[in-house]
């Protein structure tokens, strides 16, 4: 299954999220749990999506 947070010319969820008009909260984070960012979308809802290490 392709990384939806992966790196090197992948178009990622969060640049298509924020061509929609979302606001990125937070650029891709790694921690020790994994992968993830942080957007909010059109409505003010805010989202954290997170790819497991």
């Amino acid at each position: 299954m392709p990384s939806t947070l992966g790196s090197g010319g992948r178009t990622h969820r969060r640049d298509r999220a924020a061509a929609a008009g979302a606001t990125l909260l937070s650029e891709v984070e790694t921690n020790p749990y994994g992968r993830s960012y942080r957007v909010e979308d059109l409505e003010g809802h805010r989202w954290m999506f997170m790819q497991p290490s």
